[in-house]
């Protein structure tokens, strides 16, 4: 991923992340983009070359129609942002980036992948069940007025 794809990737995972924030927290898009925007800039604070995390773009054909953010943390592989664009959704895109990504896992020994979703999102939801992801706890949120 270059310099360029990298900076593309972080304002479309600060956007996405702070649009869910507001969603589920029920707090301004503006105080979730201060939010989002902190906790992206902590998590790669050196930079991606220092990062201990993996993003890949994902390409079909010769385009670039997303990309993937993962870790690994010993047997287990930790998901956190599949992004396809929306004119590649619906398009089995996805399932087989999960696949591929499986086999890989499988091949390094890694027994688990994990991931969160916002509760709101009841399409990946859906997707991630269709793929035989299991829920194993909840968040649960409740607002103080």
């Amino acid at each position: 991923m270059t310099n360029d794809q990298f900076k593309n990737f972080q304002e479309v995972s600060i956007r996405n992340y702070a649009h869910a924030l507001s969603k589920s927290k029920i707090i301004s898009l503006e105080d979730a983009v201060i939010i989002s925007k902190s906790e992206f800039d902590s998590l790669f604070k050196e930079g991606l070359a220092a990062s201990r995390f993996i993003i890949k773009n994902i390409v079909l054909g010769n385009k670039i129609i997303g990309f993937i953010w993962y870790g690994i943390n010993n047997t287990t592989a930790y998901i956190y942002d599949i992004f396809i664009y929306k004119s590649y959704r619906n398009k089995g895109c996805g399932s087989e980036i999960l696949s591929k990504l499986q086999s890989e896992f499988k091949r390094r020994h890694i027994k688990y992948i994990e991931l969160n979703v916002f509760s709101h999102n009841r399409s990946a939801v859906s997707f991630y069940q269709k793929l035989n992801f299991n829920t194993e706890c909840y968040t649960m949120i409740k607002r103080i007025t």
